[in-house]
């Protein structure tokens, strides 16, 4: 078992556990949250030691601007798409995938903090519920040293843009000023340093998907606002011009032979998928 401090990382939007478990390995304390109950069930069994160690807990909560239920739309297809968010929802009909309604907890991050502390990392990938969450964090009087967020550029096709910007903007407001983009198609490739800059060293290799590293063992690539917002921009632009296979935008559904779809796809599609935004106060 790695050695445990009492520094406690936020998991939000738990999924799968992996990223859980990442940081379980580290030596942290997580508190992870997700809206999915099948997939909250699965971690109580993946990590019941932990759990009975009280390095973890995990809780079966949508994050929202305000406490009671909302109505989540469990996505049957993709269990990293169930969302709260009807925009969002929106736009996984579109991409063909199905889902059912349901209602689930909500909670608010000063819930979760009240209860469980203050973290040192805060990791958001929630399905368009992560601007309610920065917008809990600037009430907050003490903040995370890191934050991670979704950007979730690819399913916001008119909107993206400006969603982007008001994550970063909420993040400036809360004294964030240094920003790194990860892509997290990429983070399969990333290897922990040794020895550890944050935790302890754990031989891990990431998963598909995955956040990846966090804080201080991340490249030395912080940025300033305008910059990481001008990155986003482009990754937009080349959203907007490429579309994808799954996609109703872009010129790419006129292509009229599946040979040079799939040649294009990937040509394009070298570059695109998920993206996070790290931030940190210089």
């Amino acid at each position: 078992m790695s050695a445990m401090n009492d520094l406690r990382i936020f998991d939000f939007g738990m999924n799968n556990g992996d990223d859980t478990d990442f940081y379980l390995k580290k030596g942290f304390r997580v508190v992870a949250v997700d809206a999915n109950p099948d997939l909250c069930a699965l971690a109580r069994e993946r990590f019941a030691s932990a759990i009975a160690a009280g390095r973890l807990a995990v809780i079966h909560a949508a994050v929202a601007a305000k406490p009671g239920t909302v109505e989540l739309f469990l996505n049957d297809d993709v269990t990293g798409w169930s969302t709260a968010n009807p925009a969002w929802q929106a736009s996984r009909t579109a991409l063909k995938t199905t889902a059912r309604s349901v209602k689930v907890p909500a909670v608010t991050l000063a819930e979760i903090v009240r209860e469980h502390g203050q973290p040192y990392y805060l990791k958001l990938d929630i399905q368009g519920a992560e601007v309610a969450c920065l917008e809990g964090l600037v009430e907050l009087a003490e903040r995370p040293a890191y934050v991670s967020v979704s950007a979730g550029t690819d399913v916001l096709m008119k909107n993206a843009l400006r969603h982007v910007r008001t994550q970063l903007d909420l993040l400036a407001r809360c004294g964030y000023n240094r920003f790194q983009i990860v892509a997290q198609q990429d983070t399969k490739l990333q290897s922990c340093p040794n020895p550890a800059r944050e935790g302890v060293y754990v031989d891990h290799r990431f998963n598909h998907g995955s956040s990846g590293l966090f804080g201080r063992e991340l490249p030395e690539s912080w940025v300033s606002l305008e910059e990481v917002a001008q990155e986003h921009s482009r990754i937009v632009r080349d959203y907007q011009l490429a579309g994808h296979s799954r996609s109703p935008a872009g010129w790419f559904k006129r292509v009229p032979s599946e040979r040079i779809k799939y040649g294009l796809d990937k040509l394009f599609w070298r570059g695109l998928g998920w993206y996070d935004t790290h931030a940190k106060r210089a």
